[in-house]
């Protein structure tokens, strides 16, 4: 096997790697979301980049997301055993 074909799957693993721990981040974060914020319609999309990503029907509980930010972030990052998300940010979907 040449170095070059090495790399590229060692590269494929990490990315398999991330993948996964974003799903099982997302997992966790729905779970605390759920807890949370009760029956709200607050979802946990992606996390890339030490963000997470929520999509919130509209402005009013994107706000709400804002004021419990810190608090949830915690909640994830504990429940995780590291702190894996620096930031959560919010989108309004229809």
């Amino acid at each position: 096997m040449s170095f070059k074909k090495a790399v590229d799957i060692l590269k494929k693993q990490k990315m398999q790697q991330k993948s996964i721990q974003a799903a099982w981040i997302c997992h966790i974060a729905q779970e605390e979301i759920n807890k949370l914020f009760k029956s709200k319609k607050i979802f946990a999309a992606s996390f890339k980049n030490e963000a997470l990503k929520l999509e919130v029907p509209n402005s009013i509980l994107a706000g709400e997301v804002r004021l419990n930010s810190e608090k949830l972030k915690n909640k994830i990052n504990q429940k995780a055993g590291k702190d894996l998300i620096k930031r959560i940010r919010t989108r309004i979907s229809d």
